[in-house]
């Protein structure tokens, strides 16, 4: 009959050799990179273009619509996604960021996303009131939130003046924000603000 002293050492002894053939293997794992246990945030990856086929006629404008569907949406909660729609490329980038590109084949088209002020401010964290401070802070909010979403691959630009942008000298200059991006066919600019709803909008022009 065993002793119940040996059995107890026993018992302690599989303890021991357990945890230890723990140790090992844990340290086995994380020094051949089989597990990642790195943490904090991740940058978006790069954006993958789509294919062109330029003996399509409508190439340039399918395309347009093609990129800006993997653009991030609108950050803060929202009532309706419309669907994409033609329209023309802003001022400030027709006349100045692109204005070496006037005579080349473009296309612009644009994303609304339609949302509520008392359902979105808290979405992201604002307090909702009928005050342009806390206007501000929104329009802030859903800048940086919406940079920091964005793919790689896309160079930000200034914002444009208040001037510009037709935007009061009160009011936030976060918005709108301007983009760049080139590929082997294009040369495409994108531009986001927030104009009684939240716009996401892309003009590509034909290299």
């Amino acid at each position: 009959m065993t002793n119940p002293s040996q059995e107890g050492k026993i018992s302690l002894y599989v303890i021991i050799l357990v945890i230890a053939l723990g140790i090992v293997g844990g340290w086995f794992v994380l020094s051949n990179g089989l597990v990642n246990l790195s943490f904090g945030s991740k940058s978006s990856p790069e954006q993958e273009v789509t294919s062109i086929d330029k003996s399509d006629p409508k190439w340039l404008w399918n395309y347009c619509v093609s990129e800006i569907k993997k653009l991030p949406k609108a950050p803060m909660e929202y009532t309706q996604q419309l669907d994409v729609k033609y329209n023309q490329a802003s001022p400030y980038i027709s006349n100045d960021w692109a204005k070496n590109l006037e005579n080349n084949d473009s296309e612009t088209c644009q994303i609304l996303y339609e949302y509520d002020d008392e359902i979105a401010y808290p979405s992201v964290g604002v307090e909702y009131k009928f005050d342009i401070k806390y206007g501000n802070q929104f329009t802030e909010t859903i800048a940086n939130l919406y940079h920091n979403s964005m793919p790689k691959g896309w160079e930000r630009l200034t914002n444009p003046t208040d001037q510009e942008a037709g935007r009061p000298g009160y009011s936030s200059d976060a918005l709108p924000m301007v983009y760049k991006r080139e590929t082997p066919d294009t040369i495409e600019y994108l531009e986001v603000f927030d104009a009684i709803g939240f716009y996401v909008e892309l003009t590509v022009y034909e290299k």
